[in-house]
């Protein structure tokens, strides 16, 4: 599973990760190098839990009509129509919901049959990217930032793409709601560097894009709150060796 092994590679060959964290994620400085991947091992290893693998009872799946009796409310990580997973915020059976329209076997196709057994492992790379997403959900971590859609059927977009989409959705504002303005505040408020600025002025758009290049703290605490990109650095991580 990909979560354990990426967990294990940091506890077992931390300066792989460590060189990943410079080269891939450009967090230059070590002092936040070591809060990222500390914080990323301590989600992992929550979510390592998330995951049982001798009990998946809490990962159900939601099929056919079913899924239209499922509530959904603003506590949600989601909304109805337009997602394939789900999970209900500080659930305290961390349950995941899939639901399995999505994924279902098109028993029509004409497909090859080497066509019909790469279209299996599409879907099946789009499912383990939805249930790790939603673990970090399930963690407690109630809002998605930034979204980073998926390509060729499940597969995330590349690191350095992803890192480019969040430069420009800080730059127009978008992702920017209360939650993470709140932890923008709390940093800049804890961070001396800061004390003299006026802090409206650090929160508008235009300096958060800024700051994210040049503030590796800012940068790492912003990469490791979003569940979107640590589904990306996870599938990176995975195939480390």
């Amino acid at each position: 599973m990909k979560i354990e092994r990426v967990y294990a590679s940091i506890k077992t060959r931390r300066a792989l990760v460590d060189g990943y964290v410079l080269s891939k994620l450009r967090i230059n400085f070590s002092g936040a190098r070591e809060l990222f991947i500390d914080v990323l091992s301590s989600k992992l290893k929550r979510m390592e839990g998330v995951f049982d693998l001798n009990d998946k009872s809490n990962i159900i799946l939601v099929m056919g009509k079913n899924k239209d009796n499922i509530p959904m409310n603003g506590q949600l990580s989601g909304e109805k129509d337009n997602i394939v997973g789900f999970s209900y915020i500080h659930d305290p059976l961390d349950r995941i919901y899939i639901k399995t329209d999505s994924f279902s076997r098109d028993r029509t196709s004409t497909f090859a049959g080497w066509e019909k057994v790469r279209d299996l492992e599409k879907k099946a790379e789009h499912l383990s990217n939805i249930m790790c997403h939603e673990s970090v959900h399930a963690l407690g971590t109630p809002e998605d930032y930034f979204y980073h859609n998926t390509i060729d059927d499940g597969k995330y977009d590349m690191i350095e793409n992803t890192l480019i989409r969040t430069e420009i959705a800080l730059r127009q504002g978008r992702g920017v709601n209360d939650t993470f303005i709140n932890m923008c505040t709390l940093y800049f408020m804890s961070n001396p560097v800061y004390q003299t600025f006026e802090l409206n002025s650090l929160l508008k758009p235009e300096a958060l894009s800024l700051l994210f290049q040049y503030d590796d703290y800012l940068r790492a605490l912003i990469l490791v709150n979003n569940p979107d990109t640590i589904t990306v650095i996870i599938n990176d991580l995975a195939k480390l060796h």
